[in-house]
């Protein structure tokens, strides 16, 4: 996972991170090895082991002046966990030219957000990203550095409160001119839903059901919309906000169905990959990232006796869970020649031991932060 080469005035060598998988559930056990062929003697070497995760935001907000529109840039970046372990240190204090390996398992902080990806207009995109980082330290020389991304998922997901879909059941309003001037009265219309949550490979199941009983009308369209809203935020002095509505998929059922009498039912399927795309997004609301869906239906009738047209519409919030990424490895470089490495012992790193009462020795800098969200959804 990734390689580094050693540059001027840097410890020469090269360094490579390979990982048993690199997508992970939170609270997992992140198995794998940093390889370093080492060309040159070192003094006081020390190998350190980091895993990072970051919060990014970086989008553009658009003003009209009277000379044209700009954009101006904003940039967020928070700090979600960070770990620095020793994850070996030379007993002689003196490190020889040669090829060596050391496995490591590193425990995974409990409660991660999900690692997730996301675009929004004009260019801004947000994402919560982990990496675990390896380093080589030696007295008057520049470390030599490497890392490569790890996939965080979890099997539930944190929502506050208002997040939750409320009803998966729901009338639509009048909208319009779906009033019929020849009776004076409405045409009815009810959305449901089997559930409110998904999966990343479900489908959305739409019950649509209308009474048309007494109107000579014709259903002449139903438009389903899956929105994505976005809400991103720069974390400086003059913070903004960016709220972003993205229209992820539009279906057009075109219907040809007269409703002289009686009620009519009609049932649509959406399927998730088709909203979620290339994109890792779920719902979820973080510190400068929130994400959440809307399902939109929009009814098209028109009435034969007068000839008024017009649409009923409802609106329901949906979520989507997390889900884990089917990232590919990223290939090891070509080995040095005659590559024969020292296989070190394996080192068990566990943030979870550093208190006062069992402390772990390797552990340099332990840190973690997360938001205060309550409720759990889970699949």
């Amino acid at each position: 996972m990734g390689s580094g080469d050693s540059k001027q005035g840097y410890v020469q060598g090269s360094m490579f991170i390979s990982l048993e998988i690199n997508n992970i559930i939170s609270g997992g056990i992140l198995r794998g090895s940093v390889h370093i062929a080492l060309a040159e003697q070192l003094a006081n070497p020390a190998l350190y082991l980091i895993f990072k995760g970051n919060e990014v935001t970086d989008f553009k907000i658009k003003r009209r002046y009277s000379d044209g529109p700009t954009y101006t840039r904003h940039v967020g970046k928070q700090l979600l966990c960070s770990l620095k372990a020793v994850l070996y240190q030379w007993p002689d204090l003196v490190a020889y030219p040669g090829n060596f390996s050391f496995p490591f398992e590193l425990k995974i902080y409990d409660n991660l957000l999900p690692s997730f990806n996301a675009h929004a207009l004009w260019g801004g995109f947000c994402q919560i990203n982990y990496s675990i980082r390896a380093q080589l330290h030696a007295a008057g020389r520049q470390p030599l550095k490497i890392k490569g991304p790890v996939y965080i998922y979890t099997n539930s997901i944190i929502l506050p409160q208002e997040m939750y879909p409320q009803s998966i059941s729901r009338d639509c309003p009048g909208h319009g001119s779906v009033l019929c001037c020849f009776n004076k009265e409405h045409a009815t219309s009810r959305v449901s839903l089997e559930r409110g949550t998904f999966g990343n490979l479900d489908y959305i199941d739409i019950n649509l059901e209308t009474n048309l009983s007494g109107f000579s009308a014709n259903i002449t369209r139903v438009d389903i919309e899956v929105n994505k809203v976005l809400t991103m935020t720069a974390n400086k002095k003059n913070s903004r906000i960016c709220t972003q509505v993205v229209n992820m998929l539009r279906a057009d059922e075109r219907l040809e169905i007269k409703a002289l009498s009686g009620a009519q039912r009609f049932n649509f399927r959406v399927p998730i990959p088709s909203i979620l795309k290339s994109e890792h997004c779920y719902t979820m609301s973080a510190q400068l990232i929130k994400c959440f869906f809307v399902l939109n239906v929009k009814l098209h009738t028109e009435f034969y006796c007068c000839k008024c047209y017009g649409f009923d519409e409802a609106n329901q919030g949906i979520v989507i869970l997390p889900f884990q990424i089917q990232a590919p490895m990223i290939p090891p470089p070509i080995a040095p020649e005659q590559w024969q490495a020292q296989l070190l012992p394996q080192s068990s790193i566990n943030p979870n031991l550093q208190d006062s009462n069992n402390p772990n020795p390797l552990i340099v800098k332990s840190f973690t932060n997360q938001p205060g969200l309550t409720d759990k959804v889970t699949p």
